[in-house]
């Protein structure tokens, strides 16, 4: 693992400060509501880099919040993005994780990737709710459960195992691995290409090991357990992603043939 990478215990004070700032304006708006904020991602699994990495926080409220209050949220978390980390918060309603329902959604969610929309409801848009509509379409998060209930923080609220029953290896899986065999990996110089290649080796070490991994620990453990036909697209992929080691050429029938071998192996 790079040195750089880094976790909740030595992560700097501005990412600490980040953290802290977050759970009380949160906490502090949906008061009784909240039922509790859960740290995972790379923060918990050693895999931290403050210059790239999200901050990647579960929410778990007892009802579904009103437009009021998400607009409100999705104004806070706002003014909160990018200092210094850019926030991933999706929440979910507490009767829908425990018991667990199939195919769970969130009921509000900030992301990066949806700055634009919180700043025009932070700047009071006439057309909020359609804003909210178009941001919270919902996605899995059973992967995410599942690294909180492996190594996850409990920020504020219940502990985590009063809130998060346990994931079964074949739900993660069966949640991991939808749309694999879609999955274009073909360029070697492509950001998405490099994240799906991660991906493989996440899906793969976990079948194998029945531990989530980092992506950075993923691909070390398939350089040592994969053949060695495979190591390029595999460091190609760190080093396009997190700039470790070196860029390493692969040709398009290498990724083929790296993809229907992971497919293969992850199926078996």
């Amino acid at each position: 693992m790079c040195d750089r990478f880094q976790n909740f215990m030595n992560c700097s004070i501005q990412v600490k400060q980040q953290i802290e700032n977050t759970v009380n304006g949160i906490s502090q708006l949906m008061d009784a509501n909240l039922v509790g904020l859960y740290l995972h991602g790379s923060i918990v699994l050693n895999a931290f880099d403050e210059n790239s990495s999200d901050l990647d926080i579960v929410g778990v409220t007892y009802r579904d919040l009103t437009l009021e209050e998400k607009i409100k949220l999705g104004s806070l978390l706002f003014s909160l993005n990018k200092k210094p980390c850019r926030l991933d918060i999706p929440f979910f309603i507490l009767t829908d994780i425990n018991p667990l329902k199939h195919r769970l959604k969130e009921h509000f969610y900030f992301a990066d990737y949806w700055a634009l929309q919180y700043e025009k409801i932070s700047l009071g848009a006439d057309n909020t709710e359609e804003i909210l509509d178009s941001v919270f379409s919902g996605g899995e998060s059973i992967s995410d459960f599942a690294v909180i209930k492996q190594c996850g923080i409990c920020l504020f609220g219940k502990p985590i195992n009063q809130v998060f029953p346990d994931i079964s290896s074949e739900l993660f899986l069966d949640a991991v691995s939808f749309g694999i065999d879609d999955f274009y990996i073909e360029s070697d110089d492509d950001s998405q290409s490099s994240f799906l290649v991660l991906q493989l080796c996440r899906i793969l070490s976990f079948k194998e090991t029945n531990k989530v991994l980092s992506k950075q620990d993923a691909a070390d453990w398939a350089l040592v357990h994969l053949p060695n036909q495979y190591h390029s697209i595999i460091k190609r992929a760190l080093y396009n992603k997190f700039r470790i080691g070196n860029a390493l050429p692969y040709s398009m029938e290498d990724a083929i043939s790296f993809k229907l071998y992971m497919l293969q192996k992850i199926k078996s």
